[in-house]
């Protein structure tokens, strides 16, 4: 494996540990907040892309530890800053993100 791989295996690793402990509320931030239907009473969000990847929607719900956010593949996380950078963070700017902390 190369370095620049290593990087952003490290970072995503790093990025995974600090979800779990991250005890932030879901302020805006950049997003939209409301109620959308569904029958299980999760309040949505939508967030739009910081590099004109689109948008995308997800419920979030308050946990034991704080609020989090549930990714499109199925799985619910804490909210880092926000639920609002976690979702567009770990969803449709994820590479980017990564680039941006391994210097590329």
């Amino acid at each position: 494996m190369n370095l620049k791989r290593h990087a952003a295996l490290g970072l995503a690793a790093l990025l995974g540990a600090a979800l779990v402990f991250a005890t932030a509320g879901a302020s805006h931030a950049g997003g939209k907040y409301g109620a959308r239907g569904g029958g299980y009473g999760y309040r949505y969000i939508t967030v739009q892309s910081k590099y004109n990847n689109g948008t995308i929607s997800g419920p979030v719900r308050p946990a034991q530890y704080g609020w989090q956010v549930k990714l499109p593949g199925g799985a619910w996380i804490y909210c880092e800053v926000n639920c609002f950078q976690t979702l567009r963070d770990q969803t449709i700017d994820f590479y980017n993100v990564v680039d941006e902390y391994s210097g590329n």
